[in-house]
């Protein structure tokens, strides 16, 4: 389930995010997916900070925590866009940018 944090008034860039945390989702991780493994576990400590959230196991902090936790995974899921892009263009041989 997404998070209401990650949510882009942009359609296309909310299906863009939500289609790179479920291929960052997907096991095994090690060398050459040190980037995917990240936006994982931040998508996981996001996740378990919401459910804390408005029940008594909720903290001091969460909810600033849930914001800095969000901010750092739409971070990850733009720099992810960008390399998605960067490959799409020089997938096409004789495109100027």
């Amino acid at each position: 389930m997404p998070s209401p944090r990650l949510q882009s008034p942009n359609a296309d860039i909310a299906a863009a995010m939500q289609r790179h945390l479920r291929s960052a989702s997907r096991p095994p991780f090690g060398p050459g997916r040190e980037h995917e493994e990240k936006v994982n576990e931040l998508h996981q400590k996001l996740l378990r900070v919401e459910r804390r959230i408005g029940t008594t196991a909720e903290r001091p902090g969460d909810l600033g925590l849930a914001e800095k936790i969000a901010h750092d995974l739409r971070g990850k899921l733009t720099i992810s866009l960008l390399r998605e892009e960067i490959r799409l263009h020089q997938a096409q041989p004789g495109k100027v940018a």
